[in-house]
């Protein structure tokens, strides 16, 4: 379980990353609204995860905040 902890606060920082590099090609008259509604229904469910496990231990995950064009 703590290993899963850990991967969920990856995912969270991922998709932070995802969500804010598409509103900004939104903001730029990119049509991404479908997409950027995926990515923040994901970063929703994965914060909910991780404040259902507030408290829990965790182990570290190598983190990769590259994000894919």
């Amino acid at each position: 379980m703590c290993k899963q902890n850990g991967k969920i606060k990856n995912k969270v920082l991922k998709l932070m990353a995802t969500v804010i590099k598409l509103e900004a090609q939104q903001a730029q008259g990119e049509d991404v609204a479908a997409k950027l509604a995926e990515e923040t229904k994901k970063l929703d469910n994965n914060i909910a995860t991780d404040k259902a496990n507030a408290g829990q231990a965790s182990t570290a995950v190598p983190f990769d905040a590259a994000i894919a064009a």
